[in-house]
């Protein structure tokens, strides 16, 4: 999948949630969050630790080629984003489900 993103492209990982430990995701998504994490994207937003597994999800995006930095490390990506998180004005996103009817 990684390879046929487009820059700035979204990935929503459903029955995925944040772990105990600093940038690790438990559920079905975890395996590719920890490759896409490597690999140029970073969470945009996340359900919260103590949500169900079942209700859990992680949103990801992909930075451009010029975002992204020269390393790898899912620690180092992590710090970055804090640091890019307090230059930058949060833009929040809300996930409704629609009514039946």
């Amino acid at each position: 999948v990684e390879k046929l993103c487009t820059d700035r492209c979204f990935i929503l990982f459903d029955d995925t949630w944040p772990s105990a430990g600093m940038n690790q995701y438990s559920g079905k998504g975890g395996a590719a969050l920890a490759f896409l994490l490597s690999n140029g994207f970073e969470p945009v937003q996340q359900s919260p630790p103590d949500t169900l597994s079942h209700l859990g999800w992680v949103l990801v995006r992909r930075l451009t080629s010029s975002e992204r930095p020269p390393y790898t490390s899912a620690d180092e990506i992590m710090q970055q984003r804090e640091a890019r998180r307090a230059r930058v004005k949060a833009v929040s996103l809300s996930i409704a489900r629609p009514t039946a009817g």
